[in-house]
């Protein structure tokens, strides 16, 4: 059984079916346990064991079920690095993928440049949302080295920012909301491209958490992240940027008697492995202080700590998808070397996490830590893993179009509201004129197919504010096979 999750302009439950239980059957909530005993479920089952618990309410709560908004927002952080020509052009190319989804998206974009290590303005840089057309920073386009691909842009793009529609105070594009006349696909390629003259020394970490910690960009659901990225994450901590000067201690550089320090130093900063480096066994997060050692609990890492990272995206209403150098086949399989080309590794530490002859990509260890959703930089497309984002988990019922089940709508930070039936024809309810919400129970969609005819009805809600949504509470609680409903079939 399903817990409820953020879901999209519809949400669908799984309830259980009518029936009764014997003692050897799971539970899933407290009423399918005897008194003064609560239902503890196991995550990975799906299913609970009943254990003593005195005091427990009897009959059961409501069932909360959250919505998630009619619009999706989505953040991109886009590596605008002198070597990410290639992997912008694969990106832009997939972001048709984008708007296969069913659901409306509000898509932001950033870049991992990092002021901190590279000159770069302030409006740019650190998590700072792009809101302007391509075409109104082509100087972008070019990096240090005078490689030039204004191409990414001009070969996609012919709209202006005004033309866009796009506002400095809100620097996002609602894609169900353009200017008539303007296509979506070309409004979002004309947002997602960064350019190449961005740092070399790629800070996706910092760039997801300053740009999810804007108050006008972060509201109280979930937003969709992905990181496209050919580097490894090199979020420098304020006292971590003297590891960069060459008048340091250089106990990180991979040549100690160069000019200038490489991005070998972000690896060395962050990464620690075990093994031989001809396939060391593991690399793993690192806190590294300016001495070369690991630090201790109270030290001042190189990188902002890894502690700090992974305790601020558990409570950072972030799904999180990366775009980096993994396996093409495999990315759940990673190796790690650093026996390769001795050019290669004095530049970055380590050998490639992946490479086709176009795209060379270093493997994410600080990324790969905070999510399982991982795809090679190496793909010949991205179009997977964006066409994801639009999508939700459907939760369905089984036949239980006519239950007897009361349903209150509770906006964020308000009392809950008792909700009428939505009116129309499904997918396009309507809320009645007056309601905050309205829900409805639709037998034999789509989306709940491939249950067969194990659960056919789905659960549908709808918000009258297109920009806001809540909680939705029925009672009583349907999920417990020990709840007989009026209505619920099989």
């Amino acid at each position: 059984m399903k817990a409820a999750r953020w879901l999209g302009w519809s949400g669908v439950l799984v309830l259980v079916a009518c029936g009764g239980r014997t003692a050897s059957d799971p539970c899933f909530t407290s009423a399918d346990c005897a008194e003064g005993q609560a239902c503890l479920v196991d995550a990975a089952t799906e299913e609970g064991v009943c254990l003593d618990a005195p005091g427990r309410d009897d009959p059961p709560p409501p069932l909360r079920v959250f919505a998630t908004p009619p619009v999706i927002d989505v953040l991109l952080v886009v590596d605008d690095g002198p070597t990410t020509a290639e992997l912008q052009a694969r990106l832009v190319a997939s972001l048709g993928a984008l708007l296969d989804a069913p659901s409306d998206l509000r898509v932001a974009v950033t870049n991992t440049t990092n002021d901190e290590l590279c000159d770069a303005p302030a409006e740019l840089s650190n998590g700072a949302l792009v809101g302007t057309s391509c075409l109104d920073r082509l100087d972008r386009f070019v990096a240090p080295d005078g490689t030039d691909a204004r191409w990414l842009c001009t070969d996609a793009c012919s709209y202006t920012t005004a033309e866009l529609g796009l506002d400095p105070e809100r620097p996002w594009l609602d894609v169900h909301a353009l200017p008539e006349g303007i296509d979506r696909l070309e409004a979002l390629a004309c947002l997602v491209p960064q350019g190449i003259a961005g740092c070399e020394h790629a800070a996706p970490l910092r760039a997801l958490a300053g740009a999810q910690g804007r108050e006008d960009w972060h509201r109280h659901w979930l937003t969709q992240a992905v990181v496209v990225t050919d580097g490894v994450d090199c979020s420098v901590s304020d006292e971590g940027v003297a590891a960069f000067d060459p008048a340091g201690s250089r106990a990180l550089w991979s040549d100690p008697t160069a000019d200038e320090p490489t991005s070998a130093v972000c690896w060395n900063a962050g990464v620690s492995c075990e093994g031989d480096p001809a396939g060391f066994d593991e690399c793993w997060p690192a806190d590294i202080g300016l001495d070369g050692a690991p630090v201790p609990d109270d030290g001042e890492p190189v990188l902002i700590s890894y502690g700090d990272v992974t305790r601020y995206f558990s409570s950072a209403d972030l799904e999180l998808r990366v775009i980096a150098g993994v396996p093409v086949g495999d990315p759940d399989e990673p190796t790690y070397s650093a026996v390769g080309d001795p050019a290669w590794l004095l530049e970055h530490g380590i050998d490639p996490g992946c490479s086709d002859g176009t795209i060379t990509a270093l493997p994410p260890v600080r990324l790969r830590g905070l999510t399982s959703m991982l795809s090679s930089a190496c793909s010949p497309d991205y179009s997977e893993p964006l066409r994801d984002l639009g999508y939700t988990d459907p939760f369905c019922l089984r036949p239980c179009e006519a239950a007897e089940v009361t349903v209150t709508f509770e906006p964020p930070g308000q009392e809950p509201i008792e909700i009428p039936g939505c009116e129309g024809q499904y997918p396009g309810f309507t809320v009645p004129a007056g309601a905050p919400a309205c829900f409805a129970m639709q037998g034999d969609t789509e989306a709940c197919a491939p249950y067969g005819n194990e659960r056919t009805t789905e659960l549908v809600f709808r918000v009258a504010d297109p920009t806001e949504t809540g909680a939705f509470l029925l009672d009583p609680n349907p999920w417990s096979a020990e709840v007989e409903l009026a209505g619920c079939g099989g």
